[in-house]
C-alpha cells in the first residue's frame, strides 16, 4: 500500500512540475506578444504622425515632391498594417485600401501638371482622416501612441481610413 502512495505522490509531484513549467511558457509568451504589440503601435503611430508632416489641406501647400513623400508615407503605413494583420493578431481588421485604392490615387495626382478641385478635396479627405487616426491613438499620459489602445479601438480607427471617398 505504501509503494501505491509513493506512486501517487512522485505523479502530483510531476503535475507541478508540468504546470509550473507551462506556466512559465505561457506567461514569457504572453510578454513577448504584448512586447510586439507594443511596438507594432509605436511604429504605426510614428508612420501616421510622420505623414502629417506633409500637410496637404491647402492649394499652395501641393507639390509633387511633397505628394511623393506623402504616398511614401501610406505605403510604409499600409506595410505595417499587413504586417501587423499577418503577424500579430488576426482580430486586427485591415482591407488594404491604402495600397489599392488612396496610395495609387495620390500618386497618380502627383503626375498631373495641374490639381483639380476634385483631387483638392481628396488629399484634404485622406489628410483629415489620417489626422483623425493619430488622434484617436495619441496619449496625453505618454505623448505618443497610447500603449493601451486594443485591437478593437484600432479598427475603429482603421475604418476612418477605410471611409475615405475615391
Amino acid at each position: 500500500m505504501k509503494l501505491f502512495f509513493d506512486k501517487k505522490r512522485w505523479i502530483l509531484i510531476a503535475l507541478i512540475i508540468l504546470f509550473a513549467i507551462t506556466s512559465i511558457l505561457f506567461y514569457s509568451e504572453k510578454r513577448h506578444n504584448d512586447r510586439a504589440y507594443e511596438q507594432f503601435l509605436n511604429r504605426l503611430y510614428y508612420q501616421v504622425d510622420s505623414a502629417m508632416k506633409f500637410p496637404l489641406t491647402e492649394k499652395s501647400d501641393i507639390s509633387p515632391e511633397r505628394l511623393y513623400n506623402f504616398h511614401s508615407s501610406l505605403v510604409e503605413i499600409d506595410t505595417t498594417l499587413t504586417i501587423g494583420e499577418l503577424l500579430l493578431d488576426k482580430e486586427l481588421k485591415y482591407n488594404e485600401q491604402i495600397r489599392l485604392e488612396t496610395a495609387p490615387r495620390i500618386f497618380e495626382i502627383a503626375s498631373k501638371e495641374e490639381i483639380t478641385t476634385s483631387d483638392q478635396e481628396f488629399l484634404e479627405e485622406v489628410f483629415n482622416r489620417l489626422e483623425k487616426v493619430r488622434e484617436g491613438m495619441y496619449s496625453e499620459k505618454t505623448g505618443q501612441e497610447d500603449p493601451e489602445l486594443s485591437i478593437k479601438e484600432l479598427n475603429n480607427f482603421l475604418d476612418i481610413l477605410e471611409q475615405i471617398h475615391h
